[in-house]
């Protein structure tokens, strides 16, 4: 982890108000981590290289790049949020 640092954030879907824990952490130039559901260790999307991808329940594997049909509109929110 490059200088010891991990973020986290709390992150909302303002559609569907489901709340969501941002864990992220740097290595090299790309980031890493995961967004967990509000309350939970259930992982709603991991990231890779700065992008949130593989979302979907625990049950898939991530090591394939499964994603979950269901989990597009999530990932379409994460990747177009604004900061504010």
């Amino acid at each position: 982890m490059d200088e010891h640092l991990i973020n986290r954030w709390v992150r909302r879907d303002s559609y569907t108000n489901q709340f969501y824990v941002e864990i992220e952490y740097g290595a090299g130039d790309n980031s890493y981590g995961a967004y967990l559901y509000w309350g939970t260790a259930q992982v709603a999307a991991a990231i890779h290289d700065g992008f949130p991808e593989e979302c979907g329940p625990s049950v898939f594997n991530y090591d394939l790049g499964d994603t979950a049909p269901e989990c597009q509109g999530f990932l379409d929110y994460v990747n177009t949020a604004t900061f504010a």
